[in-house]
């Protein structure tokens, strides 16, 4: 209940001298919550002004002011705002498109709209119900054409400038879309039936995310009573869409990912050219989605042998662009053919032209400076795109292009020209050497560093640099990558000077041996580039469902190994008179840290620990205040949120976020947030999502940004710089390889993926996000100076119901002690996803890395077996300490300082349950009084009678 309701008003109270210190370490940009939320309106309507992607124009957009149109489809009144669970938000707060479109000038339809709105219950559409596969539906639920009649198609007469038809699909936590519509419910594993009109049309292997019959006929009446066609892609996942493209009565189409409180006044700013569109695509669009090679594996399958799930990762590297650009290098696919719309591929209203003017080598830095002219008739926005192509030799595999560095101009006005230089490390052009070196490479040879358009185009002339590299560099462990020294010892890394000075670099060596001989010669096959045709991933077969004895035995109930007689047990329940607060800036090896958590009992470390949904609950020894934590990525929700069951402003996707291409923005974004926290009293965030959309079918892609790393991380990574300018600590999630939701929390699925594919793509986004965010610091010092410090400022990460191999990730010490702490140098909590299930055991993940049970006390399903034991306190203590660690470098102590005492007055729903009790027992004592009156009345009753 304190959880979900809060405690009573906190008390503070100042030491005698220190009643004017400014304890306000951090503060909101405005006065009020109504110009905070007007404030976060503002980002998320300029955030879709530069992620709505322009796929098709022919000259009809922009159409003109004032123009008369009618909007078709189901989610031209149903528009699909965001995704399910986590992920939702208010929809009371969006504009609708008919009111953007109206508010901009333009006459809608009115018939249309209604006819959609008034029937959406008589039509059926997807069901949602988390992680429960068996009860959810998938219909698209597109109207059939039995309801345009008469008096419907009549109205098209008085708005005809522009037909403007919009289709959708919606993604959600718990559910991924469905790949096999006609086989699913077949098999019984959904709650589709036969008997509904849109299934009787479905066609074998037909899956959701190509067009269905329904909007087939829909797009055709419309062609043939419009002239101007415009379509409008609502959705976060990629879809089929070389039909519209290829369509020539299809005039244009805009693509929208989940817009949030105002994205679609943004949308109709678009159309009539107002603002000039300047999103580009963060995945490839695929003519034919069943030919992807991660379509053999788009889903977890059942093992036969044990009581767990398994999906394997076979593509290797070879993800979304990477494999469709090497597979074109190799004459494997016609590139034409296979791929509608490229990765990083936008329109706009202009045209621009791209030159690389200087190309410098800075220590590990390349820095490449490139020139953006308008060579078109209006001013717009462009984005500049640095790819590298490195020297295959057959040995480790390489993706024929990879992004390495990314920006978005400034409006640029026709004529002008503007110059960008972006730098990316030399050694992120390093491939990881798994089979042999077991550490990064980067080969000799010629590397051509080129600027593009998209993943497929070059930009022009004078678009490509060779860097040539003479000889082999191995980044073993006698040699790390200078981004791993970085990490673990540079500028910003809140460690003392000495340690830095003594400690010795851990290079990034192989480190998941599991996941490695999982793909060795004999067992699963890894997409090759030395022989594509022969390695193509298939579906599991009955060897693959048939789990090791090693995986068997994983999924057993965990049973504590870690007890080591040589482990000295540790204080506690020391009286040392230290607040939490006064190491708030202070370095993680401050020799003040062990007399602070020598303060720390057992109980209240275990308390600390069992119980962090929510937030934490308050550790009265050291002053540490009550946190609140809430979801989620479409902003402050929940429990938490403006108030109990409120929301902050409904933000739109993550998708959207990083199809601007543009950090700044996504900066303001995670400032809008922390704004909204600081006035909530919030200081956690289970968001953002820095996962890869690996495939299209993954059902939470809308929380995660691009099946690429760079463009992943670095939005993730400017977010969290926002966020952390406010104090507000985002757990960005879900790590690691967290792709596909199904079956999620049946026993974690293994996932299997070779460790040059986690490290160059699914880890790597991390890594971004964990090395680059920092933030300017406010502390106290012991005579109440304000003092500043830069530090990095990622403070949190959440791990995932899934397993890294067989082994759960938040159990998983090589992933988050081996990879996360001593690689990247990460300080702070990993909290869980919520712990409601047996396999994510508490030992299991405090003796690993994991520090916090996303979990209540009272209903987590595992404990600390011998809380008094040494060993167990030892990792409890440093659990413990990562968890106050980023409370005291967050906005959970604003308003404290050394010496400050804090009071909890009684909650008012404990006063509400106290009177409630006091009623009852008062009427028990009447009751109980008066029945034994009556009682005797009765017997001396009984008595006389006989």
């Amino acid at each position: 209940m304190d959880t979900y309701i809060g405690l009573g008003e906190a008390v503070m109270v100042q030491k005698p001298g220190s009643e004017n210190w400014d304890t306000d370490y951090y503060t909101t940009d405005y006065d009020t919550a109504e110009e905070i939320d007007k404030y976060a309106k503002d980002v998320t309507k300029r955030i879709a002004e530069e992620g709505i992607t322009l796929m098709k124009n022919n000259g009809t957009l922009p159409l003109s002011k004032g123009q008369s149109v009618s909007l078709f489809g189901r989610r031209s009144v149903d528009v699909v705002w965001g995704g399910n669970g986590s992920g939702a938000g208010d929809p009371a707060q969006c504009t609708s498109i008919q009111k953007a479109l109206q508010d901009e000038g333009f006459n809608v339809n009115d018939t249309l709209t209604k006819l959609y709105s008034e029937n959406l219950d008589k039509v059926e559409s997807m069901s949602y119900t988390m992680d429960k596969p068996s009860a959810m539906t998938y219909y698209i639920g597109e109207f059939p054409m039995s309801y345009y009649n008469n008096s419907v198609t009549a109205s098209y007469e008085k708005y005809h400038d522009a037909a403007i038809v919009v289709l959708g699909r919606q993604g959600g936590e718990g559910m991924d879309l469905c790949s096999d519509l006609k086989g699913s419910i077949s098999s019984g594993e959904t709650a589709m039936s036969n008997d509904v009109a849109e299934t009787k049309n479905y066609e074998d292997g037909q899956h959701e995310l190509e067009l269905c019959k329904e909007e087939k006929d829909l797009l055709k009446h419309v062609e043939e009573n419009f002239d101007n066609v415009v379509v409008v892609i609502n959705s976060a996942n990629v879809m089929e869409l070389g039909e519209l493209q290829d369509d020539e009565n299809v005039d244009a189409v805009l693509w929208m990912a989940y817009p949030g409180s105002r994205g679609t006044v943004a949308l109709a700013e678009i159309l009539d050219g107002k603002i000039n569109p300047s999103g580009h695509t963060v995945d490839t669009w695929p003519r034919d989605l069943a030919a992807d090679p991660t379509y053999a594996n788009v889903t977890t399958e059942k093992y036969s042998n044990t009581d767990g799930y398994m999906i394997e990762y076979e593509e290797g590297i070879y993800v979304g662009y990477r494999w469709y650009e090497t597979a074109a290098a190799e004459g494997v696919i016609d590139y034409d053919n296979a791929v509608v719309y490229p990765f990083g591929y936008g329109l706009s209203y202009t045209s621009f032209a791209q030159a690389i003017t200087d190309v410098k080598e800075n220590g590990n830095n390349i820095d490449v400076t490139v020139s953006v002219t308008n060579t078109g008739d209006v001013a717009g926005k462009d984005v500049v795109q640095i790819y590298y192509s490195a020297p295959f030799n057959g040995d480790i595999e390489k993706a024929e292009v990879v992004l390495a560095a990314y920006d978005k101009t400034d409006d640029i006005k026709p004529g002008e020209t503007k110059e960008y230089t972006l730098s990316f490390g030399k050694d992120t052009m390093a491939s990881f050497d798994y089979k042999n070196a077991g550490c990064y490479v980067l080969d000799e040879g010629s590397y051509i560093i080129s600027v593009r358009k998209n993943s497929h185009e070059l930009y022009g002339e004078n678009c490509e640099y060779e860097y040539v590299v003479d000889s082999k560099v191995v980044y073993d462990s006698s040699n790390p990558r200078p981004t791993e020294v970085e990490a673990q010892t540079g500028e910003y890394v809140n460690y003392s000077d000495e340690w830095k000075a003594n400690h010795q670099t851990v290079a990034a060596t192989t480190k998941f041996d599991e996941q490695n001989a999982h793909f060795e010669e004999g067992k699963s096959t890894i997409l090759s580039r030395t022989d594509f045709a022969s390695t193509m991933p298939t579906a599991p077969t009955a060897d693959d469902l048939k789990a090791a004895d090693s995986v068997v035995a994983n999924f057993k109930e965990y049973k504590p190994d870690y007890y080591d007689n040589a482990d000295e047990k540790p204080a506690t329940g020391k009286n040392n008179k230290i607040n939490a607060v006064v190491l708030r800036g202070a370095t993680y090896d401050d020799p003040r840290w062990d007399a602070l958590l020598d303060e720390l009992t057992e109980k209240e470390m275990t308390e600390l620990i069992y119980s962090g949904n929510q937030g934490t609950i308050p550790v009265k020894s050291i002053g540490l205040p009550m946190s609140n934590a809430t979801d989620g990525p479409a902003g402050l929700k929940q429990y938490g949120g403006l108030g109990f069951g409120a929301s902050g402003n409904f933000n739109c996707c993550g998708t959207l976020v990083a199809a601007t291409w543009n950090t700044d923005l996504a900066t303001e974004y995670g400032i809008a947030v922390g704004n909204e926290a600081v006035i909530a009293g919030v200081d956690g965030w289970y968001a953002p999502g820095c996962d890869l959309h690996r495939t299209a079918f993954g059902g939470r892609n809308f929380e995660y940004y691009s099946e690429d790393p760079v463009i992943t991380g670095k939005t993730c990574a400017a977010t969290i710089k926002g966020t952390s300018s406010k104090g507000l600590t985002t757990m960005f999630k879900h790590f690691a390889l967290n792709d596909v939701e199904a079956h999620r929390i049946d026993n974690g699925p293994c996932v299997w993926a070779n460790e040059q594919a986690m490290r160059e793509l699914y880890l790597k986004a991390f890594e971004i996000a964990i090395k680059e965010p920092v933030a300017e610091l406010k502390y106290l010092d012991e005579d109440g100076n304000t003092q500043t410090k830069t530090m990095r400022s990622s403070l949190g990460v959440m791990s995932s119901f899934n397993r890294i191999g067989s082994v759960w990730s938040g159990g998983c010490g090589s992933l988050l002690n081996g990879v996360l702490r001593d690689e990247w140098g990460f300080l702070g909590t990993v909290v869980t996803d919520y712990n409601g299930y047996g396999y994510m055991n508490v030992e299991w993940g405090i003796t690993n890395g994991n520090d916090l049970m996303l979990a209540n006390a009272s209903t987590l399903p595992s404990k600390i077996a011998d809380t008094s034991n040494a060993s167990s306190l030892k990792y409890m203590r440093q659990a413990a300490k990562n968890i106050i660690y980023t409370h005291v470098n967050s906005n959970t102590v604003n308003g404290l300082s050394d010496g400050t005492t804090l009071e909890y007055k009684m909650a008012p729903w404990r006063m509400a349950m106290y009177g409630v009790v006091a009623l009852f027992a008062i009427l028990g004592i009447v009751f109980l009084f008066s029945g034994h009156k009556k009682k005797s009345k009765n017997v001396i009753k009984v008595e006389v009678e006989n």
